[in-house]
C-alpha cells in the first residue's frame, strides 16, 4: 500500500526536460535612407513630366527616379522616337534630380523652378542672395510659363530660399574641403599671414 501511495504522489522526474522547438530568429530589413527613399520615388510622383509622358515612360518599365537617372536617354529617344521637347522635358528633370540629391533640404520640384531662372547647379544657387533670388523667382511666376509651373510648383517662401542658399554654400564648402590638398589651406593661410605683416 505504501508503495502505491509513493508511485501515485512521486514528483515527475525532472532529469528529462521537455524539448521546445526553437524560434526562427526574425530577419528585420534595415530602413532604407533618405537617398534611396527619393531613388525609389515614382516619377508621376514629382508633378513634373506630362501624363502622356510618364505613361511611355511606364510602358517601357521606367517607373521611379533611379530608373530615369540610369537611362540613357539619348539612345533610349532614339529608339523610341521621342519629341524634342519631350527629350528637353526628361533632360532638365533629370538635372532637378540631381540637385535635388546634391541638397537634401530641396525636392526635385524646388530644384526644377530655380533651373527655370537659370540657377542650373548649387554653385549658382550658393553665390546668390536671398532677396535677389526670391525677387527673381516672383518675377518668373508672373510670366505665362511661371503661372503653368505654379500649378503643379508650390511658391516658395523667403526663408525657404535661404535655406536652399545654405545648403548650397554648405554643399560648395564641403566640395572645395574636399577635392583641396590638406597642405594647401596651409600654406594659403601662412601666405596670408605673410602678407598682413
Amino acid at each position: 500500500m505504501r508503495n502505491f501511495i509513493a508511485k501515485w504522489f512521486r514528483k515527475p522526474d525532472q532529469s528529462v526536460a521537455p524539448q521546445r522547438a526553437e524560434a526562427a530568429p526574425i530577419q528585420r530589413s534595415k530602413p532604407r535612407t533618405a537617398r534611396q527613399r527619393r531613388m525609389e520615388a515614382s516619377l508621376a510622383s514629382l508633378r513634373l513630366l506630362p501624363p502622356s509622358l510618364v505613361r511611355q515612360l511606364e510602358s517601357q518599365g521606367l517607373v521611379s527616379v533611379k530608373d530615369l537617372l540610369n537611362l540613357n536617354l539619348t539612345e533610349w529617344a532614339s529608339e523610341r522616337g521621342l519629341s524634342k521637347s519631350h527629350q528637353s522635358q526628361l533632360r532638365t528633370v533629370r538635372r532637378a534630380i540631381r540637385m535635388a540629391m546634391s541638397l537634401r533640404v530641396m525636392h526635385p520640384r524646388d530644384a526644377y523652378l530655380l533651373i527655370a531662372i537659370h540657377r542650373r547647379s548649387p554653385e549658382d544657387v550658393a553665390s546668390d542672395s536671398p532677396r535677389h533670388l526670391f525677387r527673381d523667382l516672383e518675377r518668373f511666376a508672373l510670366s505665362s510659363r511661371g503661372r503653368a509651373l505654379m500649378r503643379r510648383i508650390e511658391f516658395p517662401s523667403i526663408d525657404r530660399v535661404s535655406t536652399w542658399i545654405a545648403a548650397a554654400q554648405d554643399h560648395q564648402f564641403s566640395h572645395l574641403a574636399t577635392s583641396q590638398p590638406s597642405g594647401s589651406s596651409d600654406l594659403q593661410t601662412t601666405s596670408h599671414s605673410r602678407s598682413a605683416r
